[in-house]
């Protein structure tokens, strides 16, 4: 049952069985109006996120003595003259099958650094921390900087040795949640303030003084205590583009907004600057100023020719470890980049992985896509044994998807789902066409464009990579596939178009040119285009038909 006090408490509902969908809370019960409408008042497409309104004749009349109150949540219904609808403050959808999915209260969702947070989803996964009783999370201005902290109030037996509750809690969070979703700050307390109801009175939280309350919060954005970690601090604000006070020496630099493309950017300056090479893995399993200079401390003391290759990649990035089985596994785009996918993690319920090119900033390649694909099984079975398997390759990664479920199948084992994002099948007839120099410099260009602010040396490499995995699609036939594919494609086909000419089939075919390579071809429809299906204003609606693929046998 789902229903606000305003409404009767219960005006939706459903039979939750196993197979039910994470969120659904059904449909409206008898003499019950519900509205999923945007801020205009407009009603939002099926799967579409927007505000939960509820009418009917259970609807309250309004708040006793409070006037002002009344009018705000209780309006004029616009479709229905006369009657009046009561705003609920949750955000729903509606599903392709009728049901209504609950996505959360609108006062619990904020952006930090270009990243849209659930704070309930947060609260969630640090409840569950063995060591935790219950948390409230917040945003709360720190250094003139808009901070995730976390309130937490540990269990008895975990609150007598709190240092050590809390690394526990740090480690949980870093292993459970993307980086841009883990407190920068924990405040620890003996017991969290509620109000005369019971819970947790996050108004008090607001109030309060955290450097009187826990050492963490200075700790968090502790000075430079060297002339070796303020150079480095400078480096890293000037690649998140924000002041040296927003950074502090021991912050996560991936919360704090940093991207894998600033990694790449911050590798080669940190090069330049200090002619060591800290490599992409280096910045992942290490991101703080602090470690960070203790590295390159460590690499200036050390021959030239004994330091790691600045290019070293994170092949397997765990996206989401604390959600629920089967896996997800996702495959990398032309650049060999994946991080994208972190924008995913807040929609999607599964435990998520996603592939990396080890060959990122190098110049050195696979000589086929079926080579890549058979690399690339070795990494997923490292995570996964055993069947069945999901998965999910956008663009040239689907490809490599492709050939990777085709290979699993000869082993005997089976593929749950495999979807494709946007991936285009290159015809034979047009081939030609694409070995055109000029022709596939457009198409380098357009990546190239998202790229800026990278040294030379990198831009090189990168333009080497986009250029061998390009050929590598150019030149890939793959064998007869059985099984059934998701083709997911955005609503705008438009990218592929160049002066006339297009990228093998798309968009002048539904399929993408796959239907003649496999047994049955599904095609879904997403927002954005084919480079901005995964932004982050897209990410959410990508999200929901991934979910939607997912939930069907």
């Amino acid at each position: 049952m789902y229903g606000p006090t305003e409404a009767s408490v219960d005006c939706i509902s459903c039979q939750v069985t196993t197979s039910s969908i994470s969120g659904d809370i059904g449909r409206p019960l008898p003499n019950n109006r519900v509205y999923i409408l945007d801020k205009h008042l407009r009603p939002v497409p099926i799967g579409v996120e927007g505000h939960l309104y509820v009418g009917g004749m259970q609807l309250a009349r309004g708040y006793l003595n409070q006037p002002e109150l009344t009018t705000r949540v209780f309006i004029a219904n616009p479709f229905v003259p006369g009657e009046r609808i009561y705003k609920t403050g949750d955000l729903a959808l509606f599903r392709p099958d009728g049901n209504i999915q609950y996505r959360g209260r609108e006062d619990r969702q904020v952006k930090l650094r270009g990243q849209r947070i659930e704070l309930t989803a947060v609260e969630d996964v640090v409840s569950h921390c063995p060591v935790v009783r219950r948390c409230a999370v917040m945003i709360r201005i720190v250094d003139s900087s808009q901070t995730l902290v976390a309130f937490v109030e540990f269990l008895e037996a975990a609150a007598s040795d709190p240092v050590n509750a809390l690394q526990a809690l740090k480690s949980f969070v870093k292993d459970s949640l993307p980086r841009f979703m883990h407190p920068s700050i924990f405040v620890p307390l003996l017991v969290l303030p509620t109000s005369t109801s019971g819970k947790i009175n996050r108004r008090a939280l607001v109030e309060l003084d955290l450097e009187a309350h826990t050492p963490d919060a200075t700790h968090q954005f502790s000075s430079p205590q060297s002339s070796l970690e303020s150079e480095v601090l400078s480096i890293f604000s000037r690649v998140l583009r924000s002041s040296s006070g927003d950074l502090g020496v021991t912050q996560d630099l991936f919360n704090a907004g940093m991207t894998s493309l600033m990694a790449v950017r911050a590798a080669g300056t940190l090069f330049d600057t200090f002619g060591v090479r800290v490599s992409l893995r280096d910045i992942y399993s290490r991101p703080t100023i602090r470690d960070l200079s203790d590295l390159i401390n460590d690499l200036k003391s050390q021959d030239s020719l004994a330091q790691g290759d600045a290019t070293e990649v994170l092949e397997v990035l765990p996206i989401k470890l604390d959600g629920t089985e089967p896996k997800v596994f996702f495959i990398h785009d032309v650049t060999g980049m994946a991080a994208s996918f972190h924008r995913l993690a807040p929609f999607l319920p599964n435990e998520l992985y996603a592939i990396q090119d080890r060959h990122i900033g190098s110049t050195e390649g696979f000589p086929s896509v079926d080579a890549m694909a058979d690399h690339y099984l070795e990494l997923v079975r490292g995570v996964q044994p055993s069947g069945p398997y999901i998965l999910c390759g956008y663009s040239f990664g689907g490809l490599v998807a492709l050939s990777m479920a085709t290979q699993l199948l000869r082993a005997g084992e089976h593929i749950e789902h495999l979807i494709l994002l946007d991936s285009v099948y290159v015809p034979s007839e047009v081939r030609y066409l694409l070995k055109s120099e000029d022709w596939k410099q457009v198409f380098i260009n357009r990546f190239l464009a998202n790229f800026e602010g990278v040294t030379s040396d990198w831009m090189h490499m990168l333009e080497v990579r986009i250029s061998q995995n390009m050929d590598l699609a150019i030149e890939y036939d793959p064998e007869d596939y059985p099984g059934s594919v998701t083709l997911v494609v955005p609503e705008d086909r438009s990218w592929y178009l160049t002066g006339g000419a297009t990228m093998g089939a798309s968009p002048l075919t539904d399929d993408n040119g796959w239907q003649r390579w496999v047994g049955k071809v599904a095609i879904k429809v997403t927002a954005g285009r084919h480079d901005t299906m995964l932004s982050e204003a897209n990410a959410g609606r990508l999200a929901q038909v991934l979910n939607d693929i997912l939930s069907t046998d």
